[in-house]
């Protein structure tokens, strides 16, 4: 075999490797950030819808201890509403009409981040088809979302919510809007694919379930009861 037949095979091979993937988001390691989340919020006293918002260094991905979090005095102003906390790494706010807890995440949120890191931003009730997940509202987190990805440098970026979002006096909202709502939200940087709903169906094992299903959105993200 002639050494120019020998160089074009091996150029071949190179350009055919290939390329590197980053990693996924595990499904199951996420249901333990979750619950350190939750286990954080309940040490604070925060009963009302509270969000919060963390970028986790790339080797670290769930594990939230890597992160500073509030002393016992913020934690009661987090919960009080009269303060929306925000270090370097963690940032929680809770609700306060007319704002919505992840809006007022959102809304000034600055997070430092490394190639590789993870963000993850949880709501504990999501999504609200009239304002959080309206692109044309004036509370849309849409663009809000996108402005945080876009001044960072994440590997990977996760949307999460546990509650299925129930407004106190109008009730349950029908499926096709949820649907909506949660297809809007997968129009930010996040996108559908990486959407989760991590919850404890009918007080069985706590899990964590993308919202997108097949190109469609997944029955667990709108199903009351799921």
């Amino acid at each position: 075999m002639k050494t120019s037949n020998l160089w074009w095979i091996t150029v071949t091979l190179v350009f055919s490797l290939p390329a590197p993937s980053s990693a996924a988001v595990d499904q199951n390691k996420l249901v333990g950030l979750v619950k350190a989340i939750k286990k954080m919020k309940d040490g604070y006293g925060i009963t009302a819808m509270y969000s919060v918002a963390v970028s986790l260094p790339k080797d670290h991905w769930y594990d939230l201890n890597q992160v500073t979090k509030p002393t016992e005095e913020e934690g009661k102003n987090i919960a009080s509403g009269d303060l929306v906390f925000n270090n370097n790494r963690l940032a929680i706010a809770t609700v306060k009409a007319p704002e919505h807890a992840e809006w007022r995440l959102l809304n000034t949120l600055h997070l430092d981040s490394n190639e590789g890191d993870l963000l993850v931003i949880f709501s504990y009730g999501s999504p609200c088809p009239n304002n959080c997940a309206n692109p044309n509202d004036d509370y849309t987190i849409i663009k809000k979302i996108n402005a945080v990805i876009s001044g960072g440098k994440w590997g990977d970026k996760v949307f999460v919510f546990e509650k299925i979002y129930k407004p106190k006096i109008k009730g349950e909202i029908p499926r096709d809007q949820l649907e909506t709502a949660v297809r809007n939200l997968g129009t930010s940087s996040v996108g559908l694919a990486n959407i989760f709903r991590c919850f404890k169906p009918n007080e069985v094992n706590f899990r964590c379930t993308s919202c997108s299903d097949g190109g469609g959105v997944a029955d667990d993200c709108v199903n009351y009861k799921a």
